[in-house]
């Protein structure tokens, strides 16, 4: 089990019996497979696992849709609280009827964004979109419909905005939040399909909207790349479904990458540039873990880039940032020199429970979660 699985099961299990939006029947172990568990909730309070104000419309939804639950039960969410699906809808049906709030969520990435358009039933967001027609000749089960979320490629969600020249463009969404699949090739599915045979028409053509200079072979897509292209292979935009003009992947960093590069940094005391708060920062990231409340939180000595309170001469101690993780989007590395400064002093109050401090000096890699 990776770090930030273990990490992550851990606290889902202590918030559930913490937690307002849990009944206190809910606070028991959950079967899941073969076994109960403390991080999963007991099938009968499956519905739980979906935020309180959106339980109800969202279960009408899905089955409205015939949106298939991965791991539901009887027309309900997944009951493991660590579940991809229910992460992404618990956090993007908030905005479905709210084209404003979710216009601005994506804004920092599509700056161009003149404003959402509806896309399904009224909504500004769907999820487990497989396309109108079966553009990739999927096998088709013998009732002669395809499911949403089962068996046929589909994007966790899509949204569409339009731009101020009046285009259209469809965003797909793939959503993670501890599942890695590391060198694990999915070439040949579980059912014994060849992907291969799907996807190499629409890789090999002109308008393939991979680059494919970066991949060192097509078979490469069926192992680190799987989840960062295959999307990009959907046709629905080519074909100008829902009138659009093309289909956009967001280039947004899952969680769980936002923590392996961080904790690199940290491991390594090298710095990095991301985006935090809407402003570019340049940051030495000297300790990683939680605060005393169970949050992520990172520990920074920032020395460039923006800062809503402004920035001292590198070396001076006001520099400190204590950084909510899941706030930090295109991290990357860098290669420049590390920076620190006196008076630290904030660990205590930034991070309570590291998970790594640039003090010490691993000699691995952070394993990250399955």
């Amino acid at each position: 089990m990776g770090e930030f699985l273990r990490i992550e099961k851990a606290r889902q299990a202590t918030l559930k019996h913490n937690s307002p939006y849990f009944s206190e029947a809910a606070g028991g172990e959950g079967e899941y497979g073969a076994h109960s568990y403390t991080f999963c909730l007991p099938c009968e309070y499956a519905a739980e696992n979906l935020f309180p104000g959106i339980r109800q419309s969202c279960v009408e939804y899905f089955a409205d849709k015939k949106i298939k639950w991965h791991h539901g039960r009887d027309g309900n969410p997944s009951n493991h609280l660590c579940d991809s699906q229910v992460s992404c809808v618990n956090f993007l049906f908030p905005l479905a009827n709210q084209p404003a709030a979710l216009g601005e969520l994506l804004r920092p990435v599509f700056p161009a964004i003149r404003s959402m358009l509806p896309i399904e039933g009224g909504k500004y967001l769907t999820f487990e979109w497989i396309g109108e027609k079966n553009y990739l000749d999927e096998r088709v089960p013998r009732s002669g419909e395809r499911t949403r979320g089962a068996n046929c490629t589909s994007a966790d969600a899509i949204v569409m905005f339009e731009e101020s020249d009046g285009k259209r463009h469809i965003v797909l969404v793939e959503w993670k939040y501890t599942e890695s699949y590391g060198g694990t090739p999915l070439k040949i599915a579980k059912s014994g399909t060849d992907r291969s045979a799907i996807y190499r028409p629409l890789f090999d053509c002109e308008d393939c909207p991979i680059d494919r200079d970066l991949l060192p072979s097509f078979d490469a897509l069926f192992y680190y790349y799987w989840v960062i292209n295959i999307g990009a292979l959907n046709p629905a935009g080519q074909h100008g479904e829902v009138g659009c003009m093309r289909v956009i992947q967001a280039p947004i960093q899952t969680v769980e990458e936002v923590y392996r590069l961080v904790w690199t940094a940290v491991a390594n005391r090298r710095p990095i540039e991301a985006m935090y708060q809407g402003r570019l920062r340049l940051l030495c990231p000297h300790r990683l873990g939680r605060n005393r409340a169970g949050q992520l939180r990172v520990l920074c000595y920032q020395y460039g880039g923006q800062s809503q309170s402004g920035l001292e001469s590198v070396g001076s101690p006001a520099n400190w940032r204590c950084i909510v993780l899941e706030k930090l989007s295109r991290v990357k590395l860098m290669e420049d020199a590390w920076r620190t400064a006196p008076n630290h002093s904030r660990p205590a109050s930034c991070v309570a429970e590291a998970d790594i401090d640039a003090e010490d000096h691993p000699g691995c890699d952070p394993q990250v979660g399955h």
